[in-house]
């Protein structure tokens, strides 16, 4: 319990819950997930999915030329919609 921060009548409905449909069990060692293989097959599967939403980091230089490239943008799309601000420039002073 004190590992999952958790309070101790939550963590006994978890497991009285989780007994019931099956997906653990007790070997008089301890607690066994039933169906590990199943579980570990699925996070192996989407692994790459999860691997490809991590920040990219960029170096000052990139970030430079971004930060270039995104105001060239809002200066654009500033002249084709005179006098309006560009959102992203919304309740931000220069």
């Amino acid at each position: 319990m004190h590992e999952i921060h958790t309070e101790e009548g939550v963590f006994e409905s978890t497991l009285k819950k989780c007994k019931e449909e099956g997906r653990i069990s007790e070997d008089g060692r301890g607690i066994v997930i039933t169906n590990w293989t199943k579980y570990q097959s699925e996070y192996e599967r989407q692994k790459p999915y999860r691997q490809r939403g991590r920040r990219v980091e960029y170096t000052p230089e990139e970030n430079a030329a971004r930060e270039r490239e995104n105001d060239e943008r809002i200066a654009a799309w500033e002249a084709a919609h005179p006098g309006r601000k560009h959102p992203v420039k919304m309740g931000v002073e220069a």
